[in-house]
């Protein structure tokens, strides 16, 4: 039996569609997904149609990422802070739009980890970031990750959110990211995680799969997103074309320069224009 661990598709149905052929090609069978369904592209119809199809025809693991924590919040905070932000944060009102009521509270009923067990296997512990918190990353050599990782009994712990393949071994235990569908870093082809049952211990595979990325950007542009959130869709198309910066990254850099003098929603094109320019970013 062989399962496919994806992460972090963020939206970029393209980059999933690609993934989930390769899986179903070497053999796949079983699939689970680590969360942050969608993000930064357009048409987020398309990728809930098909992880509600993977749903109807294969044996799935749903988690909830940190994304999917934004449009639950909206729904349930008519306050919810980023509602009227400027254009920097328009792709997250549109696919707040996009989605239905049912959508969102499908994502609220997925935990943020999971326990996987098969035929007398070391068991496995799935989360998205860390396993108590879905915003957490688990990095190496990091006080954090090893606080996290010992209070999980779990050897094999399988995470996402940093959006880097990976493996962090801490003591016996083995931490496997499985980087990121969507938008990978330090990468630019589309990846997920393989994982095979051998004797009591797992095999584990990263694949990266080569997919239309021009079509993805063109996409931006057609949709008509590149033009409300310009800086967002220029990070994502440079992202694309090179593996880096982060978005969080540049995010975090625009409040540096900001000085925080605004919240990060709302702050000026002068600042995203500084910014990106300084990250080389077209």
């Amino acid at each position: 039996m062989k399962i496919a661990v994806l992460s972090d598709i963020h939206g970029n149905y393209v980059a999933f569609e690609s993934c989930l052929e390769h899986a179903l090609a070497n053999g796949v069978t079983m699939f689970c997904f680590l969360g942050d369904y969608l993000g930064e592209f357009p048409y987020p119809q398309k990728t809930m149609e098909i992880l509600e199809q993977m749903r109807r025809q294969y044996r799935c693991v749903f988690l909830r990422g940190n994304k999917e924590d934004y449009w639950i919040n909206r729904k349930n905070d008519t306050n919810c802070e980023w509602k009227n932000g400027n254009h920097s944060v328009y792709n997250m009102k549109h696919n707040y739009e996009c989605l239905t009521a049912d959508q969102i509270d499908l994502f609220a009923s997925f935990p943020i980890s999971a326990r996987l067990q098969y035929e007398g296997c070391a068991p496995v512990l799935l989360c998205h970031g860390a396993p108590q918190d879905n915003k957490r990353k688990l990095r190496p050599e990091d006080a954090g990750t090893n606080e996290a990782v010992d209070q999980c009994e779990e050897r094999y712990i399988v995470c996402g959110h940093t959006h880097v393949q990976q493996v962090i071994r801490e003591d016996e235990k083995v931490v496997l990211n499985a980087g990121a569908v969507g938008v990978p870093l330090h990468s630019t082809k589309a990846q997920y995680l393989i994982l095979e049952p051998d004797g009591r211990e797992w095999k584990y595979e990263f694949a990266s799969v080569a997919y239309d990325r021009e079509r993805v950007i063109r996409e931006l542009h057609e949709s008509g997103l590149w033009e409300k959130t310009p800086y967002w869709c220029r990070i994502t198309a440079n992202l694309l074309r090179v593996g880096a910066p982060a978005h969080g990254t540049v995010l975090h850099e625009v409040v540096r320069v900001n000085d925080h003098q605004d919240p990060w929603y709302n702050i000026g094109d002068s600042y995203w224009e500084e910014v990106l320019k300084a990250f080389g970013i077209e």
